[in-house]
């Protein structure tokens, strides 16, 4: 019973596939705005290495963002062409929480993942320590303005390591890119499956780092984010 799972957030995808003796398979690659064409190669690749019909798909599991546009739109739309037919239960994780997940295994201090919006803007979420499906609070905000949240907060994602020379190093638990684990995204779909977490494919929807133009962003100050007390 094959379970997948699908990660076009950002420039650093990823697909990974376990079969029901665990044997993992993945894949991670740099797409510079070319998931649409890239894909689906790379899901075929590890379907032919693991010997695997994509029909035989038991559980998919996605990352809904934040990310680009066209990129998690890709992410999202591949999931349910391969669904369609098929049996597969889904699942939608936010991007956040795949960054966060590993690390608040080892740490018990609040934790900020931050992702990409663009070449100013980052989107950013404070993770529940205990439940790390539980985003406590978001924002899109400047490295000026994340620098100065309150010093006990830990800092991890794919943008966390531009913050590097603005606070103590310390306080940054991801230490390489890309900074998504695929097999991650592998242990959240046992435990999905597990507790039979499954998503409506309607409930599949995106996360865009930004909002739409036409939208009037909103002014997000979370009470708990604040200059440093010293």
């Amino acid at each position: 019973m094959p379970i997948l799972t699908i990660d076009t957030s950002t420039k650093y995808a990823s697909v990974s596939l376990m079969l029901e003796d665990d044997n993992r398979f993945c894949s991670s690659w740099y797409t510079d705005q070319n998931h649409g064409a890239e894909l689906m190669v790379e899901i075929n690749k590890i379907a032919e290495e693991s010997k695997t019909t994509l029909d035989s798909l038991s559980h998919i599991t996605v990352c809904l963002g934040p990310g680009g546009f066209s990129a998690i739109r890709t992410g999202i739309s591949v999931t349910l062409g391969l669904a369609m037919g098929t049996k597969s239960t889904l699942y939608g994780v936010n991007t956040h929480v795949a960054e966060v997940w590993h690390h608040t295994k080892i740490a018990d201090q609040e934790i900020i993942s931050i992702l990409p919006a663009s070449k100013t803007l980052f989107s950013w979420a404070l993770i529940n320590s205990n439940h790390p499906t539980e985003i406590l609070d978001t924002g899109l905000d400047d490295l000026n303005t994340i620098k100065n949240f309150k010093n006990s907060v830990l800092f991890c994602g794919e943008s966390s390591v531009e913050l590097k020379g603005k606070i103590n190093d310390e306080r940054i638990v991801t230490r390489a890119l890309p900074s998504r684990d695929p097999n991650i995204l592998l242990d959240l779909s046992k435990i999905v499956i597990e507790n039979k977490l499954y998503c409506e494919a309607k409930d599949l929807r995106p996360i865009y780092s930004r909002p739409p133009n036409i939208s009037k962003p909103k002014n997000i100050s979370p009470i708990w984010s604040h200059i440093n007390d010293d």
